[in-house]
């Protein structure tokens, strides 16, 4: 967050609520669309229910990976 922040992108409020910025904003449409193309292009490329079992493995992946990285420090 502190990053977000230093690149002008997330404020901290005056209530403690971080909120995008007007740069922040853009920013997160400009990667938004760029996740709906990726997730389009996959879905297109995998028949059937496989982008599912795509999505259900990468996130597995991603819960041992932290599991892993957590349990060796």
């Amino acid at each position: 967050m502190d990053e977000l922040g230093r690149r002008g992108l997330l404020a901290d409020g005056a209530d403690g609520v971080l909120t995008l910025t007007d740069a922040g904003q853009v920013a997160h449409g400009g990667a938004a669309a760029g996740v709906a193309i990726v997730r389009s292009v996959v879905s297109a490329a995998l028949p059937g229910q496989n982008y599912a079992t795509l999505i259900r493995l990468l996130a597995d992946l991603v819960d041992g990976l932290d599991r892993t990285s957590k349990s060796s420090h």
